[in-house]
């Protein structure tokens, strides 16, 4: 079977088994078992066991005898999967660190909902755990480009935009650029889950698409509770992907489903803690007005969000979406800790991302145009005038394949260059 490195792969590496226990989170079928199980090992050559929790069988034999089955599985790699299912066995694995019983395995606790990040590890692993967020496959990991050379991490990184190493790589030969496009091309339209990916057949991922969204309906919603009517949740569901990459207004999906404006949130807030939507708040200086403003909300995978709404996003959202879900991924698999916000004014004028940490700012505006030039760069030319001592450049992504500064400090780079 066919394996794509992992970014997150580099940071597990360099875990420290004596540090505590690695909490390993993210979607179902993001590849959290492949790159426990095959991966990790590989890279660091050591023997793995997997206990799953999805089988009943076991979650009844740890029951019953917690710290001895716990004991008995540990191995160089220990991997408990989907841990969420079985949250007693958070207090075994506390019981065996504090024991010192853990210094010669790398545990792994692997679940597909925050749940397992929220109250059970606040509780009961707080100043024991390493929490990891895997996410489906970005575009940088399926061409095989190490994240710190991507050009969104380097600019990131060294807070300064190079026209002129873009536009190198911009240039590269035409297969190169017809292979990065091609990947881009498939995220965008059929999202990033590794058995969409892999698989070739058009219909056969539309197939598994439509069957993940089935069983995401019937398993990780149950876990995550909250859930009273599964008809007015998939609704709201659906209602919510229409509106992906556009302002939040819970009143609104209310009405059109039926429903409360608390019952919305509710259920958004399942998807949010199932890594299936995400919300993004506008950025202002000051931080408590950011709580208190519209938001904005967002399928996390654009193929899922495709098979929801049955193709009926507009190409400006779905691009926006796609970035979105880009920039999810190398935020969570770089470990960077970065806020994503995004920026409007109360005229009306928006930019789509704001990158925000330790008072410095990237401003990103995502155009479907194949040909950017200085007309698109109205919002970005009002952000930099109203916050250039925090953000040095901004960057116009859009479909093209040409690298240029449209306006003064503002980049057009293609998005099969900036993200990978």
């Amino acid at each position: 079977m066919e394996t794509v490195p992992r970014h997150l792969a580099a940071l597990l590496r360099e875990q420290d088994p004596a540090d505590g226990v690695v909490g390993l989170v993210g979607p179902r079928r993001s590849g959290k078992t492949t790159l426990a199980e095959r991966i990790l090992p590989q890279a660091m050559g050591r023997e793995v066991r997997t206990i799953s929790f999805d089988d009943p069988d076991e979650r009844l034999r740890f029951k019953d005898s917690l710290i001895p089955s716990l004991r008995g599985a540990l191995a160089q790699i220990t991997v408990l999967d989907e841990v969420h299912k079985a949250p007693y066995v958070l207090d075994g694995a506390k019981v065996l660190f504090d024991r010192g019983e853990l210094k010669r395995t790398l545990m792994i606790l692997t679940g597909s909902s925050q749940i397992l990040m929220l109250k059970e590890i606040k509780e009961t692993l707080a100043g024991r755990i390493s929490l990891f967020e895997l996410f489906p496959f970005s575009a940088a990991e399926v061409n095989g480009t190490r994240l710190q050379d991507t050009v969104l991490h380097r600019a990131w990184r060294e807070g300064v935009f190079d026209l002129q190493d873009a536009q190198r790589r911009a240039s590269a030969p035409m297969e190169e650029i017809r292979k990065r496009r091609s990947t881009t091309d498939l995220l965008l339209r059929w999202g990033g889950y590794p058995p969409v990916v892999l698989q070739k057949d058009p219909q056969k991922r539309e197939l598994w698409l439509r069957n993940y969204r089935r069983t995401y309906v019937e398993r990780d919603v149950p876990d995550a509770g909250g859930v009273g009517d599964e008809e007015t949740f998939l609704r709201v569901m659906e209602l919510l992907a229409l509106r992906s990459s556009n302002l939040l207004s819970y009143s609104d999906v209310a009405r059109d489903a039926g429903c409360s404006p608390h019952t919305v949130k509710r259920y958004l807030k399942v998807m949010e803690i199932t890594f299936q939507a995400g919300r993004l708040s506008p950025y202002h200086p000051n931080v408590t007005k950011r709580l208190v403003k519209a938001p904005k909300a967002f399928c996390t995978d654009t193929g899922v969000l495709d098979v929801i709404t049955k193709g009926n996003v507009s190409p400006g959202a779905l691009f926006e979406t796609f970035l979105y879900s880009e920039l999810l991924k190398w935020n969570s698999h770089a470990a960077l800790d970065v806020d994503i916000l995004f920026y409007r004014t109360a005229a009306g004028m928006e930019v789509d991302f704001v990158l925000s940490r330790d008072n410095r700012l990237l401003p990103l505006e995502a155009k479907t145009t194949e040909n950017p030039d200085r007309k698109h760069c109205r919002s970005l030319r009002r952000f930099l005038e109203e916050y250039g001592n925090q953000a040095p450049f901004g960057i116009l992504v859009h479909k093209g394949n040409v690298v240029k500064e449209l306006a003064p400090r503002i980049f057009g780079v293609p998005a099969w260059l900036l993200l990978g």
